[in-house]
């Protein structure tokens, strides 16, 4: 029973150092790396991250990170994805965008709402 516990606790450590306890008094920035998308015939990758106050991506380009977008872009104020779905298509959107030589990529409401996001 003795080992079941001391596993518990290992497991339960392991969890809160990965979410970044105790590095930032700021936990709206934190984010944990939950997805990473590949995109074939693209030089751009996606990966979604669950913040402290629901979902985000980041987009990278040869490993290093080009946009990092934690909150819905277009609209004002500061409100996370409510789900990695929706975090997933506004990515998706994106990428397709600077695939196409879009830049800056940006996103409008118009958009937000034909994707279904919530905001």
């Amino acid at each position: 029973m003795q080992t079941s516990s001391f596993n518990s606790l290992i497991i339960t450590a392991l969890l809160l150092a990965s979410m970044g306890c105790g590095t930032s008094g700021n936990q709206s920035t934190e984010m944990i790396t939950v997805a990473k998308m590949v995109q074939p015939d693209s030089v751009y990758q996606v990966v979604i991250v669950a913040t402290a106050d629901g979902w985000g991506y980041q987009i990278t380009q040869n490993k290093s990170v080009i946009i990092n977008q934690p909150t819905i872009p277009a609209i004002s104020g500061n409100h996370a994805f409510a789900s990695e779905p929706e975090a997933r298509s506004v990515a998706m959107l994106v990428v397709e965008k600077l695939n196409h030589g879009r830049m800056p990529p940006s996103v409008t409401v118009k958009e937000l709402d034909s994707l279904g996001i919530t905001y």
